[in-house]
């Protein structure tokens, strides 16, 4: 009896505490406290390992000999899906990722809100989910007492809901064809012929089975009526917010322009050189002129007879030219070659989603041309041109650490506004350096949607297309699946954001045997300190925040991880990295100033 005792103490039990790729130290110095370690030992726990972020408080380490709870910690991890599964019980952030993950996995859950960074609609859902017994919700003052009064056996699980009985909801408020009206009479009369008799004791239901059978339908009706609330009220203020603002500082998100929901029709059908079909009727508020159609005469005369002296890139879908138009405005003009039916939907699905999707991070379509086999698009025209050639061509000048994280971050936002503030949501499918356009101020803007696709990133995502030309872009499922999703995106902003880095291209078979794969050769390195400092592009001459540099690492290691589950929301990535280029701004001013009082010193007469 006294052996079995003593398995029974010595099971390892672990706490796993983390905070993604946040800041917050918070909740990672409160786990630390002598009484809530007292407190998980109490509740029979053995060891607690702290997934620490970006921030700056260190916890203790212990062994764990002298009776005390075993404490270890880590910054930054490839995957944490190991450390969830080993956990007896998870201490998350309220980021959904690490809550719906480890919610799958059955694990015992206390969510701790950091009010000071997390988005309302988090703390929501987590109070939410915690009001349904599937969670604990707890903050940073509160989570000692959150532990003590925690029963872990009272936890509901969370499984996914059944929207059938919403469906038939709605179906029922709704007017049906006459043929399905007349089923579903009678049906309604049997159903009610059934109820009847089961009343008069002749039916299988009893008057319980009846209850929970109604009790269940509201409670998910009420579920999915709240998540949609929460919904609105966040895309209500980042419309209200949202403005054509190009500093984090004063502006949350993008814009779009129309209507924040939006509902998007087929491809319209091309007819001489107007597009029809399309629901462009809407008027955008502001001065946006809108989608304008041009005749190839006037893009001929814009770019004076499309001379060589003007084109400004050669792609493997067409040429692009500089052209004035009559107004005046610069332009970018874009040729396509004929390139069958593939082309010709490209074509369609670039002038159907971008006259109707505006944003600062997107480069803006000016207007197109359809007149009988040419087609054209036109672009607001960005003097930089592409983040590939000032990351890959010697002739450009290298691009300075500062520059490079606010790319990031703009590009961050592009598929922040593509991905989550945009109804349905749009996969970009062809995001990579090439795409990312630079401005008079070196800001990036995304373009190049004629891959795109919009609806939900796990119905009907089955791809007909192939993509030659993304080598090393790819997430990997999309080689055992054929389907990219918004995740797949994701994984391509990694593999960007290596790029930045490193100064390395995605595939260089010019590199050493072992470093072909610009992600194989990084991933394994990203979460060592000194292996990520060897990795930087030496064009940067250590021009850069080391603490800086490990931060965006574990940025690209998380987007680029093998399982598509295991990566961030585009929110999430967003909201790493605006502290970062805060700090450059900040550090920008101190070095002004510095920089200021060295030349009025060296002025005066010695």
């Amino acid at each position: 009896m006294g052996d079995t005792e003593d398995n029974v103490k010595q099971e390892k039990k672990v706490v796993f505490v983390t905070v993604g790729t946040t800041l917050f130290d918070a909740l990672v110095r409160t786990v630390d406290t002598k009484e809530v370690k007292q407190e998980l030992i109490r509740k029979g726990y053995t060891h607690l390992v702290i997934q620490m972020g970006r921030g700056s408080y260190t916890p203790t380490k212990s062994d764990g000999e002298d009776g005390s709870l075993a404490v270890d910690y880590f910054t930054f991890s490839p995957s944490i899906a190991d450390h969830l599964r080993s956990a007896s019980l998870v201490i998350s952030h309220a980021g959904s990722g690490s809550v719906f993950e480890t919610l799958r996995l059955g694990k015992p859950l206390i969510v701790v809100v950091n009010e000071d960074l997390m988005d309302n609609h988090q703390s929501e859902l987590a109070e939410e989910l915690a009001e349904r017994k599937h969670l604990y919700c707890a903050h940073p003052q509160t989570l000692h007492q959150t532990i003590s009064d925690m029963n872990v056996e009272s936890l509901l699980p969370y499984l996914p809901g059944d929207a059938t009985a919403v469906a038939k909801l709605i179906n029922s408020t709704t007017d049906e064809p006459a043929k399905s009206h007349e089923n579903h009479a009678n049906k309604h009369h049997s159903s009610q012929s059934q109820f009847h008799d089961h009343h008069h004791g002749i039916g299988p239901l009893s008057s319980t089975s009846i209850l929970i059978i109604i009790i269940s339908s509201i409670s998910v009706v009420v579920v999915l009526t709240i998540f949609l609330i929460i919904a609105m009220l966040k895309r209500f203020k980042y419309s209200k917010d949202g403005g054509n603002c190009r500093d984090f500082s004063n502006c949350n998100t993008s814009k779009f322009i129309a209507h924040t929901t939006i509902r998007f029709t087929p491809s319209p059908d091309v007819k001489g050189g107007c597009l029809y079909g399309s629901s462009m009727d809407r008027k955008p508020p502001g001065n946006y002129k809108g989608v304008q159609v041009f005749t190839y005469k006037e893009l001929e005369i814009a770019t004076n007879k499309f001379s060589e002296a003007n084109v400004t890139g050669k792609e493997g879908y067409g040429v692009v030219y500089r052209g004035t138009l009559s107004d005046g405005t610069v332009a970018a003009i874009k040729m396509l070659h004929r390139v069958g039916k593939q082309g010709e939907r490209a074509f369609r699905i670039e002038v159907d989603l971008l006259s109707r999707l505006h944003s600062p991070y997107l480069v803006e379509l000016l207007g197109y041309c359809a007149d009988q086999n040419h087609r054209l698009l036109v672009f607001e025209f960005m003097p930089n041109g592409t983040l590939q050639h000032h990351l890959h061509h010697k002739q450009y000048r290298p691009l300075d650490w500062g520059t490079r994280l606010r790319i990031a971050l703009d590009c961050a936002r592009a598929l922040e506004f593509l991905h989550e503030l945009t109804i349905p949501a749009v996969i970009h499918r062809d995001f990579k350096c090439s795409n990312i356009l630079l401005d008079q101020n070196f800001r990036a803007k995304v373009s190049d949607f004629g891959l795109a696709k919009m609806g939900s990133d796990r119905i009907n995502s089955q791809n007909s297309m192939h993509f030659p030309s993304n080598t090393g872009y790819l997430a990997p499922e999309y080689a055992s699946t054929g389907k990219l999703t918004t995740k797949s995106d994701v994984y391509s902003y990694g593999v960007v954001l290596l790029q930045l880095l490193t100064g390395r291209q995605p595939v260089d078979t010019k590199q050493p045997s072992g470093e072909h794969v610009l992600v194989s050769w990084a991933l394994p390195r990203l979460t060592n300190r000194d292996k990520v400092v060897e990795m930087v592009d030496p064009t940067m001459q250590d021009q850069y925040s080391k603490k800086d540099l490990i931060q965006v690492a574990a940025i690209a290691a998380v987007c680029v991880q093998p399982e598509a589950d295991y990566r961030p929301l585009m929110t999430d990535v967003v909201q790493s990295l605006i502290p970062l280029v805060k700090n450059l701004s900040s550090v920008s001013s101190s070095c002004s100033s510095r920089l200021m009082n060295q030349m009025l010193c060296s002025s005066r007469p010695m």
